[in-house]
């Protein structure tokens, strides 16, 4: 789904959309982890596989919010002219 959501959000969020995509391809690559070495794996696999979805999240969801500022910040003088 946020591979689908960065594709949506590409015009709205500048490059800041790659972020979200890279976000979402790292959990599909956590996914097949998961999948190859179930069960064996489960112990130490969950915690460590959602920290790592938490912190990429984290990082898109804050790159993105710095490209929306930017992207404010350049609109602003021109809309002050007006």
């Amino acid at each position: 789904m946020q591979i689908l959501a960065a594709f949506k959000y590409r015009s709205a969020v500048g490059n800041a959309w790659t972020w979200m995509m890279f976000s979402g391809i790292v959990d599909l690559v956590l996914a097949a982890i998961i999948l190859m070495g179930w069960p064996g794996t489960a112990a130490w696999t969950l915690g460590l596989l959602v920290g790592i979805n938490l912190f990429m999240s984290g990082l898109a969801l804050v790159m993105t919010s710095l490209a929306c500022r930017s992207r404010t910040e350049a609109a602003a003088p021109s809309a002050a002219k007006a």
